[in-house]
């Protein structure tokens, strides 16, 4: 049996073999409340099975960290008949070529069965509580197999830096939870509903909505997706002849509760008027807004994404839904958390000009909410802020293309976020599962240097497609990987990680940790980030040893 121990930077294939230097064993260096992670690795020239994974407590002198600070997962594989469709041909522009099958979700197995010549990597987190003594702590893992027992030791080096809680931290980390239905989709189309089979706020979704919930804290995603149509619709709102809407805000306010008392929230948003009526990336010049509206269908109340965007119903509902919404969040005290969508990747001229005709009724009827949106194309940042929108989130190649604009936007006080997605090409940094792990985390450095507090991806957990009542397993998707970061699991009642889930995370605590170096030493944080990553686009490093390397030095100096 050959045991060895790699950072969380590798993407560790099942044909990996041991490299001269590595052996079972390793050093972390953390903050104060932060996870960290790296991995044990097994492989025999006969098969075997793994029966468990322990942890000892960690010491430091006098001091303890106990074992339940540890976690574990196998490391799973997908697969992928072909690379991501935007990623080129040449080296580097992906991790390895398809047909492949490719590292990322992380297995709630307690047991793993093992083929022979076959390496199976062991994901293991420490998170450090927040009222660690600083020193260097002393534990190991022992990987308990039906050949013996295998013991790799560790050290955790806690320096005296606490990063802050999920709801304070300095980046804003949107992730669209899909969780009471999907965007203008109807009710059907919910992704929970249709991977457990769970009906809305019965104990088994609340179960799965709690452990979606613990994941969101534990890997820092601070911005609650909202989709209030939907919470209206389940709260009872009804409309009568008249067209009077009576809204019902007791579900919108259940569900967004239970997320802040979690000590998650720092954001909530809302989101979007519009819906997309079209979705062929081959047509796009034909695509234009849908408005979503709830409306009284054959004597029932439905939720609707495909009303006309001039219809009197439309109009209706706006009018109504619009400064309601805005007295019930200043009512319960969110104003100050609340980002308002209106419509996503505006591109056509038609979305354009439905666009500016709902954001200028909102500043009408809700001039205190905070608007604005993702764009894939440059010339809609202009139009973004032309409209009055106060937040930017350009695709991040575009940011990196058009510096100058977003920084003169930022001066004068417009939000700056970015967003990845499809679309990327070549080496460019992004988180598909046919890309090196580490890019996502070498982006939340670019972040910091960029000067951007917020982050967007729209897949959370979108595991049904648009047209899809299935599972949509990534080697079906043209991009390996965009449409979810986390994976249900039936079984168990609750989803599993990824390691580009863990990756995400990773990125916000070293923003967190760059930030807090940056207000004490601004030169030496931006030196620290000129070591790991200097543009999105090829200028970065690759070396995983020399970004476990910085990554250390950050920590260290954040403490002095």
């Amino acid at each position: 049996m050959q045991v060895w121990a790699v950072s969380s930077y590798e993407n560790v294939f099942k044909d990996r073999m041991i490299a001269y230097y590595e052996q079972a064993e390793y050093s972390l260096v953390m903050a104060r409340n932060e996870a960290e992670s790296f991995q044990v690795v097994l492989r025999s020239d006969t098969s075997f099975e793994i029966r468990n994974v322990l942890f000892s407590e960690l010491a430091c002198g006098e001091a303890r960290m106990p074992s339940a600070c540890l976690s574990y997962g196998y490391v799973d594989y997908v697969f992928a008949p072909t690379n991501s469709i935007f990623l080129g041909e040449k080296e580097g522009d992906c991790l390895r070529k398809a047909p492949c099958e490719f590292p990322d979700p992380i297995s709630n197995d307690r047991a793993r069965s093992v083929e022979r010549k076959t390496t199976q990597p062991i994901w293991v987190t420490l998170s450090v509580p927040a009222d660690t003594l600083p020193g260097v702590y002393a534990g190991k893992v022992s990987v308990v197999t039906n050949v013996g027992v295998f013991i790799v030791p560790f050290t955790a080096e806690v320096c005296d830096v606490t990063i802050p809680d999920t709801s304070k931290g300095a980046l804003t980390y949107m992730h669209h939870q899909q969780i009471t239905g999907a965007w203008w989709l109807l009710p059907e189309r919910d992704p929970l509903r249709l991977m457990y089979g769970y009906e809305r706020w019965t104990p088994a979704w609340w179960e799965v909505v709690g452990d979606i919930a613990d994941k969101m804290k534990s890997h820092r995603m601070n911005s609650l997706y909202v989709n209030a149509p939907y919470l209206l619709l389940d709260g009872g709102t009804t409309i009568d002849e008249n067209g009077k809407y009576d809204f019902n805000w007791s579900k919108f306010d259940e569900y967004i509760q239970f997320f802040i008392d979690k000590g998650i929230v720092k954001q909530l948003e809302n989101t979007h008027f519009f819906g997309v009526a079209g979705g062929d990336y081959n047509q796009l010049k034909t695509w234009e807004y849908t408005l979503i509206v709830l409306k009284n269908i054959d004597g029932q109340m439905k939720l609707w994404g495909y009303e006309a965007c001039d219809s009197p119903e439309a109009d209706n509902w706006l009018d109504q839904y619009i400064p309601a919404l805005q007295r019930h969040v200043i009512e319960k005290g969110w104003l100050d958390l609340w980002f308002q969508h209106i419509g996503d990747e505006p591109r056509t001229d038609l979305q354009l000009a439905q666009y500016a005709r709902v954001l200028a009724k909102v500043r009408a009827l809700a001039p205190q909410f905070r608007c604005g949106d993702p764009y894939a194309e440059a010339d809609k940042g202009e139009f973004l802020l032309k409209e009055g929108c106060d937040i930017l989130i350009p695709k991040q190649d575009i940011f990196e293309k058009n510096k100058p604009f977003y920084q003169a936007a930022a001066a004068k006080g417009v939000t700056v976020y970015a967003y990845n997605c499809v679309g990327s090409s070549g080496t460019e940094l992004n988180r598909y599962i046919d890309k090196p792990v580490w890019q996502m985390r070498s982006l939340g450095w670019l972040f910091y240097a960029w000067g951007i507090t917020g982050y967007l991806h729209w897949g959370f957990n979108f595991w049904n497609d648009w047209r899809t009542d299935e599972f949509l397993e990534i080697g079906e998707e043209q991009s390996r990987g965009d449409h979810y970061t986390v994976y249900p699991d039936w079984h168990r009642n609750t989803v599993r990680s990824s390691m580009r889930y863990e990756a995400n995370r990773d990125a916000a605590e070293d923003f967190e940790l760059l930030t807090i170096l940056g207000r004490k030493n601004p030169a030496l944080a931006r030196e620290l980030v000129g070591d790991i990553v200097r543009d999105c686009l090829s200028d970065y490093t690759t070396n995983v040893h020399a970004m476990k390397y910085t990554r250390d030095r950050l920590v260290r100096a954040a403490a002095q």
